[in-house]
């Protein structure tokens, strides 16, 4: 510090302890300050002071005290201020930095599901495609089996081949219509549904299929409204869920299913783009049992991944939950740790149509017969032949194509046909467009679609219309006969 404001320092403080006036106080009061300021400290200051106030006993208490209580007061408060002030700071960035950390966890959060719902997409695309081809196979597989089977009896050694083909054949159908369903191209027929009464009317089966060791509770939430989705695979969802629970408890346990509705927002769905913000009913399905890791839980939706043991499952249960969760426009999610048991959350969008009562099952009887012709188109030639085999078998007259042209081809060259029964996926020209250049020739004629896909998918795609009249793949000759006999039995076709 200067010497020289040291000294003036002294001669102030010297004349404020001389009680030579006011002047002199405040000169005294600005320099303490300014010694202050420069980093003298309270003691420094109290060291001067009793250099000045050496000799004068009477003078450096009280007025010595009061000096440093007027100097170093308002300092003081200055201080305390700027570390109340520091303090506040250190507060708001720490608040600042907790909510940045939060907001980056929960968008990486949102972008692992984002990647990882992009990635069943693209399994999902896979998976479609090849029950698509599959069920060719099947549908020629499980069609002669079928049509062998009629002109044998049981008992015979044949026939219990041919019944054990049509066994493993309709396994493998319904295998190729779980991973249809997590594609999200399996028909569904959607009504209005009441979540609560439908897990009501579960309760005796579930409780059958997870057995007595393990408790079952069912907690119903109020106002849920209903949902738009296909009653039986709701059924579907939940049965697998619950078999999922069941064998996560192999020593007993809790599993609880819970309804409610809320509301998500778009920032809850910003990992699922295709779902609207609003109302949703959210069905919960946990248990206590064993849990499962961070690396399971990534792969829990993936066709055939499974941590059972080989032969308890074929890895598609959840699989196929996800895809009739996705093509009902919901969403699910789980939650699970090791040890600490699983809840898998299904939400639903919500609406406000009453229930509907179930459809009645339609009783088709005996295929009968027909004298009608049919234009087959299908570019697969063991389903083409089957097809064919069928109708004739069935009395009807059948014109043979291989392809779209060569049905355009074989329509001018013989007598009209009353029916066009075509494969909808193929080259070049699809069924629809086939259909559309036909029914300008031929304005009576009437259309069945056959495909692989189901229709629901075919119509997402643009493919096929509503009320259009479709069969899917692998069908049953039966079914075929069946079907083409209801469609020429209506009215004429708009």
């Amino acid at each position: 510090m200067d010497p020289g404001f040291i000294k003036r320092y002294k001669v102030a403080l010297d004349s404020f302890l001389s009680g030579t006036g006011e002047a002199a106080r405040e000169q005294a009061y600005e320099l303490g300050r300014g010694a202050l300021e420069q980093g003298l400290g309270l003691m420094g200051l109290l060291a001067l002071h009793r250099q000045v106030a050496a000799g004068r006993p009477a003078a450096s208490g009280p007025a010595g005290l009061e000096f440093l209580s007027e100097v170093a007061a308002p300092l003081e408060m200055e201080l305390r201020g700027y570390q109340e002030a520091n303090r506040s700071l250190r507060q708001m960035n720490e608040l600042l930095e907790s909510r940045v950390e939060q907001r980056t966890k929960s968008l990486k959060q949102a972008e692992e599901r984002f990647f990882q719902s992009q990635k069943l997409e693209g399994i999902g695309r896979l998976a479609g495609g090849v029950a698509h081809d599959f069920n060719n196979l099947l549908t020629v597989i499980n069609g002669y089996a079928e049509l062998a089977l009629e002109g044998l009896t049981p008992g015979e050694p044949l026939y219990e081949n041919l019944h054990d083909i049509a066994k493993a054949g309709g396994r493998a159908a319904a295998l190729t219509r779980q991973l249809l369903a997590f594609s999200r191209k399996q028909l569904i027929s959607p009504r209005s549904v009441d979540l609560n009464a439908l897990v009501e009317d579960m309760r005796k089966m579930l409780q059958r299929l997870i057995q007595e060791d393990v408790r079952l509770d069912f907690i119903p939430g109020e106002g849920l409204g209903t949902i738009l989705a296909d009653p039986g695979q709701v059924e579907q969802i939940i049965m697998n869920l619950a078999v999922n629970a069941r064998d996560a408890m192999p020593l007993g346990g809790t599993l609880t299913l819970e309804t409610s509705v809320l509301q998500l927002d778009a920032d809850s769905l910003k990992a699922h783009p295709d779902c609207q913000p609003g109302a949703y009913v959210l069905l919960s399905v946990s248990d206590t049992g064993s849990g499962m890791d961070a690396q399971t839980q990534a792969r829990l939706f993936e066709p055939f991944f499974t941590t059972k043991e080989p032969g308890q499952g074929t890895g598609l249960g959840l699989a196929t939950v996800y895809g009739i969760v996705r093509q009902s426009g919901g969403l699910i999610w789980v939650y699970s740790e090791p040890g600490r048991g699983s809840s898998f959350k299904v939400y639903f969008p919500r609406v406000d149509a009453p229930a509907e009562a179930p459809a009645a099952a339609q009783d088709w009887g005996e295929a009968p017969q027909g004298t009608e012709r049919v234009l087959v188109v299908e570019d697969d030639e063991d389903v083409r032949k089957l097809t064919c085999s069928v109708l004739v078998r069935a009395g009807y007259p059948v014109i043979e194509a291989a392809s779209p042209e060569q049905a355009l081809q074989r329509v001018d060259d013989q007598a009209p046909p009353r029916l066009l029964v075509t494969d909808l996926v193929m080259p070049q020209m699809n069924g629809r467009e086939l259909a559309q250049r036909l029914l300008q020739r031929l304005p009576g004629l009437r259309v069945l679609y056959l495909s692989g896909y189901a229709g629901g998918a075919a119509a997402a795609q643009g493919m096929l219309e509503p009320g259009c009249d479709f069969l899917e793949k692998p069908y049953a000759p039966a079914e075929l006969a069946r079907k083409v006999r209801e469609i020429l039995d209506r009215g004429e076709q708009p």
